[in-house]
């Protein structure tokens, strides 16, 4: 994983934002060098970001695809790699965010970059926020079950 966590940040009037200090180690993790990110408009009112390695996994993805459902492939294609930007970190560990990227989410001076391990969002606090909520209420019933397996493991002693 190497986007975890949800962090705020400001977004200057050139639409200059600082990548999280995770996120950037994130970028250089087993080794790798990687200077930008890959950012896209999402499905919402928010973006979608994530480095060379997931890009390429989403590729490849699109290609296996393809063989069951090459319209639905090629759409996703389109929307995902056609429709990201490469955006370069200069030395203060900002990306420069397109103005149409802004307006599509909705963006004003305060942003979210929500970590959802090999890719990110970067949404207003506020869509942030609903998303946050909506995924506490999607998973209320399996995370009660999955601290109750916990509870048991702890009691018989396996929860080491």
């Amino acid at each position: 994983m190497r986007f975890v966590s949800t962090y705020d940040a400001g977004l200057d009037d050139k639409r200059r934002v600082t990548l999280p200090a995770d996120f950037r180690a994130g970028l250089k993790a087993e080794g790798d060098t990687q200077d930008h990110v890959r950012v896209w408009p999402g499905d919402g009112d928010w973006l979608e970001g994530a480095d060379d390695r997931f890009i390429a996994a989403l590729s490849q993805s699109a290609e296996d695809m393809a063989q069951d459902d090459p319209e639905a492939a090629e759409a996703a294609t389109l929307a995902i790699l056609g429709g990201s930007r490469k955006l370069a970190l200069d030395g203060a560990g900002r990306i420069v965010l397109p103005e149409a990227f802004v307006s599509h989410a909705g963006l004003g001076e305060r942003i979210s970059f929500i970590g959802l391990g090999p890719y990110f969002r970067i949404a207003s606090p506020e869509v942030a926020g609903h998303m946050a909520q909506a995924a506490r209420d999607r998973t209320a019933a399996t995370k009660a079950k999955i601290f109750a397996m916990a509870r048991r493991k702890v009691r018989e002693g396996d929860g080491q």
